[in-house]
């Protein structure tokens, strides 16, 4: 029986561990493609950050990105899933981490190549300070993220996605 459908993470599983698609990587993906397979990118990765490796697979599915909260085609935009947390869970999220330390980068617009919203970034947070270079342009700072996002034109109000990160996995115990 032919396999008709390869959903592929991208992040340890295509990208190696300097974040590069490797030429035995790209064969096999073509190979699949050859053969009728269908290959599609799940990843817990935001969807600006995804794309373009999707777009330099070649790749015509749409992607899944955002844990599965965001389906949308990587050419035109089009959002075909979009399941934000719904307002009080985020901000009950948002108020939980606060009280462990935690820095939050809240991802939304589903509309387009995506935004993320953070209120802060602490000093000793190097890996998200290492992220957060390679997306400068997507990056609003905001203040008083819990307290109003609904209000303050940033976020929808029927919800957003969020993704934390933060220095030591200790501060949520």
């Amino acid at each position: 029986m032919a396999v008709k459908l390869l959903a592929l993470d991208i992040d340890g599983t295509l990208l190696n561990p300097r974040g590069e698609l490797t030429p035995v990587t790209r064969s096999a993906i073509q190979e699949a493609r050859n053969q009728g397979t269908l290959v599609v990118l799940v990843t817990g990765r935001r969807f600006g950050s995804a794309r373009p490796v999707v777009l330099d697979l070649g790749l015509d599915l749409p992607l899944i990105s955002h844990n599965g909260a965001l389906t949308k085609h990587v050419t035109n935009l089009e959002t075909l899933l979009y399941h934000p947390l719904d307002l009080q869970t985020a901000r009950d999220v948002i108020a939980f981490g606060r009280e462990r330390g935690v820095d939050f980068v809240c991802c939304d617009d589903p509309d387009g190549l995506g935004v993320m919203i953070l209120e802060r970034i602490s000093d000793e947070n190097s890996s998200l300070h290492r992220y957060l270079a390679k997306y400068r342009d997507s990056m609003t700072i905001v203040s008083g993220l819990r307290n109003k996002p609904a209000e303050s034109g940033v976020f929808p109000p029927t919800g957003i996605s969020i993704r934390a990160r933060w220095a030591s996995a200790r501060s949520l115990a």
